[in-house]
């Protein structure tokens, strides 16, 4: 090895541990890091070796010092070595198929932890599953102080087993701060990840939905939701794909297991039956009302606000919201119109109604939102809200996008002209009369309603121009339960756990934009045979 290279080699070793140390990054980027500046020490210490001599001009005892020296020193760095990649470890998974990779659920939830958690897992050794569920768990908890993992054999432990009740192979117990969640017959890191979520929470939040005016709603319907037993080749690889969550396509199912897997508790009430929206609602959500709002119903949401509740407005083009909910969103400042968003750029699959969005403004909803798509949308407009209120455009259409009126109706002029000063996403939501342009799809608005009380708390809410994203028929595809979560989350004002992935209920599935179906077509049916013809020429060309 020449002196340029080992030179090289330690300026790269010293230039990696200097950044790890002072360079501010995540734990885990920096011990990865560390570990580069360990293999090029490592690769520092194989050169020096290669150019000592093997035998030294010296006497005997001169040269057995010389020789014991640099054993110790090799020794000495090689044991500091192994210390400092202990002390900073860092794990690395080189499966194709990840499968020495905690979930991102268990990770989120382990990345979080401010308080000790105990994670008692009674597993069967006859199982496969349950022996690669236990060797994740350990995993998960080796670079994590606050996280203690004790894997049981239940047959074994039987005093342990009857202490926490347990009965069923493949039982995971866990404990925080005096609370205790099981979750039995399961060796899916996911589940467990969101248990020991629901053990976190000191108390239940309650969200609650709509109903009355035609809304979608979860629950009996044509056909009531039921879990079916499907295998599938991706089975244990990090979805739940033995039971499948059977539900109709309109409803509300998956978000409403979603929320409660996350320790939230889900209820339904009719604003026409109550005098106020109950008080214990940590959030309200109405998604696609097809009947407009009784006067009564809408000063009932009107209070709500006013007390410092969080409020979610979903209006697909079929809603009806209604004079009242007109005027209600006309305090905030926003405005919807009677037309679809058609975006010929950015959409899912050929159909450009399905709106699709790749990037979103900053807030803490969208933080760590991938693709999302909206299956029909209308667009919300924006005007000058109250100087006590803050609005924040979450999701927008590509530069491309138009309006098309519904039913043949062009949309009101005189509610879209407002907009033409309002930011949105990408530049100025264009009106549906100029011609392409970006239009907000959802909006997330904070601050002191107008005629609260002065020490009244500060309102949240959200408004959707759509309700599909989050309906059975489309919670599993791409990032859309995702958005729906951190939107009720966020009225919640659920920001001190960890945020943690929904679980999918349904076979995972590829979904690309028109615009990565283009490119892929463009790789795979075009390039890559004309590369083989290209090559193949060449190669009869040489030989000839």
């Amino acid at each position: 090895m020449s002196g340029r290279v080992m030179v090289l080699l330690l300026l790269v070793g010293a230039a990696l541990a200097a950044a790890a140390a002072f360079g501010g990054f995540d734990p885990e980027f920096s011990n990865s890091l560390l570990f580069g500046a360990w293999l090029a020490a490592l690769l520092l210490l194989f050169g020096l070796g290669l150019r000592l001599p093997l035998q030294a001009r010296l006497s005997m005892w001169p040269a057995f010092a010389r020789s014991s020296a640099i054993v110790a020193l090799a020794l000495g760095a090689a044991l500091v070595a192994n210390v400092g990649v202990y002390l900073h470890d860092v794990h690395f998974d080189l499966t194709a198929k990840r499968q020495y990779t905690p979930p991102p659920q268990a990770r989120a939830v382990v990345a979080g932890l401010t308080q000790p958690m105990t994670v008692t897992y009674f597993y069967n050794p006859a199982d496969g599953d349950a022996l690669q569920a236990k060797r994740l768990l350990e995993i998960l908890a080796h670079g994590a102080p606050r996280l203690q993992v004790d894997a049981v054999e239940l047959d074994r432990r039987p005093a342990l087993a009857r202490r926490h009740e347990v009965r069923f192979y493949n039982t995971a117990v866990i404990e925080t701060e005096g609370r205790e969640v099981k979750v039995e017959r399961t060796t899916d890191l996911a589940q467990i990840a969101l248990a020991a979520l629901r053990a976190l929470r000191q108390q239940t939040p309650i969200v609650c939905f709509v109903t009355g005016h035609g809304e979608f709603t979860g629950g009996p319907g044509p056909t009531p939701p039921h879990y079916a037993h499907q295998e599938a080749l991706d089975a244990h690889q990090g979805y739940a794909t033995e039971d499948r969550l059977i539900a109709a396509p309109a409803g509300l199912d998956r978000l409403y297991l979603a929320l409660e897997q996350q320790g939230y508790n889900v209820r339904e009430i009719a604003l026409a039956t109550l005098e106020n929206v109950p008080d214990d609602c940590a959030a309200l959500a109405d998604f696609g009302p097809r009947r407009a709002y009784a006067a009564n119903e809408a000063d009932m949401l009107h209070r709500y606000l006013g007390r410092g509740g969080g409020l979610l407005l979903g209006y697909d083009p079929e809603s009806v919201p209604g004079p009242d909910a007109t005027a209600l969103l006309g305090q905030l400042g926003v405005d919807t119109a009677e037309a679809k968003v058609i975006d010929p750029l950015d959409h899912y699959g050929t159909d450009p109604e399905f709106v699709a969005v790749p990037s979103y403004t900053r807030h803490p909803i969208t933080e760590d939102i991938a693709l999302t798509f909206f299956p029909g949308a209308r667009p919300l407009y924006v005007g000058t809200p109250p100087a006590s209120i803050t609005l924040f455009p979450l999701v927008g259409s590509s530069k491309d996008s138009t309006t098309r009126p519904l039913n043949g109706s062009r949309p009101d002029n005189a509610k879209a002209a407002p907009a033409m000063a309002a930011a949105s996403p990408a530049g100025d939501p264009g009106a549906p009369d100029q011609g392409p342009g970006p239009q907000i799809l959802a909006l997330a608005l904070t601050g002191q309603w107008p005629d609260a009380a002065a020490d009244a708390k500060p309102f949240r809410a959200v408004v959707v121009g759509d309700t599909d994203f989050v309906t059975n028929a489309y919670f599993d595809q791409v990032a859309n339960g995702e958005l729906g979560v951190a939107m009720i989350r966020w009225l919640a004002r659920d920001e001190v756990l960890p945020s943690v992935r929904p679980e999918r209920s349904t076979p995972p599935v590829v979904t690309m934009t028109a615009q990565q179906m283009r490119w892929t077509f463009i790789a795979l049916e075009l390039l890559l045979p004309l590369s083989v013809v290209l090559i193949g020429s060449v190669v009869w060309w040489r030989r000839r």
